[in-house]
């Protein structure tokens, strides 16, 4: 962790406010994470925001005229390729009522790596995916020691018949199948 701050404020409903700005990261070079956090003053989360950024950004061409503007440097995020492995524990509850399934899924991360951009899905017969599912939050990702509950609504007919199972992939997550 390299910066961490708290601000307390009142923002009035359907507004923006400058918080603070972030300052550029030292000491680092390549991909790096920022995660950020809105609660209410009860302290219950309103807002999760969770972002992979780089040290070197895009460079955009100056000298187009072209409908879009041709990128003359990409950022560097080679480095993701060789975060750490992280495992994470997935533990499901599905409920149905009314032809409409319920899942409750609490995703734990026990490591010291963070756990990138996983990916949930219901699945059914033959381990297809049950479309459309009505996630909370997906493609999400977990810092170490981390835990969240996320639910979903699917439709029951969608598993053609089979019980549903929990689906879970990331970048540095290996798949796992919850029954």
């Amino acid at each position: 962790e390299k910066l961490a701050r708290d601000s307390v404020l009142d923002v009035p409903a359907d507004s923006s406010m400058r918080v603070f700005t972030m300052p550029d990261p030292t000491g680092i070079s390549g991909a790096h994470f920022v995660d950020l956090r809105l609660t209410g003053a009860d302290g219950h989360p309103i807002s999760t925001n969770f972002y992979w950024l780089s040290t070197r950004m895009d460079v955009l061409s100056d000298s187009s005229t072209w409908y879009m503007t041709p990128v003359r440097n990409y950022a560097d995020f080679t480095s993701l390729r060789s975060m750490p492995q992280a495992a994470v524990n997935a533990t499901a509850r599905f409920t149905s009522s009314g032809g409409t399934g319920h899942a409750r899924v609490t995703l734990r991360n026990p490591g010291r790596s963070i756990a990138f951009f996983m990916r949930l899905q219901v699945t059914g017969r033959d381990g297809e995916e049950a479309l459309p599912v009505l996630w909370e939050d997906n493609y999400l990702s977990l810092l170490p020691g981390e835990t969240r509950v996320v639910t979903a609504n699917y439709r029951v007919r969608d598993l053609g018949g089979a019980p549903p199972r929990l689906v879970v992939t990331g970048w540095n997550v290996r798949r796992t199948v919850v029954r």
